[in-house]
């Protein structure tokens, strides 16, 4: 493993989290509010809900990228002013420089942040090693596989030793049993880096897969409703699939996702595990 990437008493908390947007000539809109969340290490958690909830900007809320209208975000108690943020974006093919090697891709963060290139490049050659070793460090992006692009993209963002990862599905470019083998790997990359990590993703099976706890984004009444909590055992394996604890979770996060198709019409309490 490189290095420690695991703060043991690291959290995260929003309390009481608020957007309003306004469209010009149109009065402010709560996108979300009043939205209490906590994420733990050791704790995988997803998030899941409808296009149009805010999943994408409330993950940038928690990254500072965003300012909420109302609430608070606090790290650590609020006693880690300047935490360290690995986010894997959507756009993944974008974020990656074409012209740079996959290792100076990896190692960019740690070259931005003022150390010299050799250094990021150990770094960088150490975790392809551990995790990608299929994959030549002189290889450029365009070379690589979907999927071992958005690894690559994974391995950047824990190159700093992230105090938080965040990651906005990052798979959704890739057929189903890609994703479900790439979610795999992000579970073997964590369960060595147990940071708090909030994973959003459109996907229920890959959800589930992945997560200890996935909460439930709602449209309609404009907050997180519940939550539903997987207790199988880890390391996941593609056989959970047909489990009846996964299949249960599965079906009250499908049943929520209808209920949000159905214009919203059950109440928050219908949700709450």
């Amino acid at each position: 493993m490189v290095g420690s990437m695991v703060v043991q008493m690291t959290t995260v908390e929003l309390n009481g989290v608020s957007k309003v947007f306004q469209k010009p000539g149109e009065l402010p809109e709560d996108l979300f509010r009043n939205v209490d969340l906590s994420l733990a290490p050791q704790r995988f958690a997803a998030l899941i809900g409808p296009n149009g909830s805010g999943k994408t900007t409330l993950l940038n809320v928690i990254a500072g990228l965003v300012e909420p209208t109302r609430g608070s975000v606090e790290i650590f108690g609020g006693r880690m002013p300047n935490p360290t943020f690995g986010y894997v974006w959507q756009n993944y093919r974008d974020a990656l420089l074409p012209w740079f090697t996959v290792e100076d891709n990896i190692a960019l963060p740690l070259r931005a942040r003022g150390e010299s290139w050799q250094f990021g490049r150990d770094r960088a050659r150490a975790l392809l090693q551990e995790f990608l070793p299929d994959v030549a460090e002189n290889a450029k992006p365009y070379e690589l596989s979907g999927g071992q692009q958005q690894l690559v993209s994974l391995l950047r963002a824990i190159v700093l030793s992230p105090d938080v990862l965040l990651l906005d599905e990052p798979f959704s470019s890739l057929d189903q049993h890609r994703s479900w083998n790439a979610a795999l790997y992000v579970e073997r990359i964590w369960s060595q880096h147990q940071v708090p990590v909030l994973f959003v993703s459109h996907d229920v099976d890959e959800a589930v897969l992945l997560a200890d706890d996935v909460f439930l984004l709602s449209r309609w009444h404009r907050g997180i409703v519940g939550r539903v909590t997987n207790l199988l055992p880890r390391p996941r394996t593609l056989d959970m699939l047909t489990n009846a604890r996964h299949v249960e979770c599965r079906n009250k996060i499908i049943d929520f996702l209808r209920s949000e198709s159905n214009d919203g019409c059950r109440t928050e309490a219908n949700w709450e595990k």
